[in-house]
């Protein structure tokens, strides 16, 4: 399998608009490839332009996402998430190697694990936490 861009999509009524679902899967492609809607988001806004993978919960999301990046790493995003930085993303990419997770911190010191990469090899792991 071959890096991928998984747009976190768990609200059935996101508050991102279709132009922003449409930039953000644009701007994933471009950086790896291939681009997709991992959760339960009514996709209106994603037909014609990726697959759908199911998902119920931001979790769930991101190991789905871990799985179909198999071998490689899966760059996430959420739906609603305010004007990503593609200078972030292209960053996380540059230093992933030899790291299964690059997750940055927020200014108030947090992580902020719906903007990261992740390695597939993540996904057993990731799948064990899920109830």
């Amino acid at each position: 399998m071959a890096m991928l861009g998984a747009i976190v999509a768990i609200e059935r009524e996101t508050k991102a608009a279709p132009q922003d679902i449409q930039r953000l899967a644009t701007l994933l492609a471009e950086l790896t490839g291939r681009a997709l809607v991992v959760g339960r988001m009514q996709c209106e806004r994603a037909k014609g332009v990726m697959d759908v993978v199911p998902a119920d919960s931001e979790l769930e999301a991101v190991a789905a996402a871990m799985q179909l990046a198999g071998d490689d790493h899966a760059l996430v995003a959420a739906a609603d998430l305010a004007h990503p930085s593609q200078e972030l993303m292209r960053y996380l990419l540059h230093i992933r190697a030899g790291h299964e997770a690059v997750v940055p911190l927020r200014p108030d010191g947090s992580w902020q694990p719906l903007c990261a990469l992740y390695h597939g090899r993540c996904a057993p792991r990731a799948q064990s936490l899920i109830a």
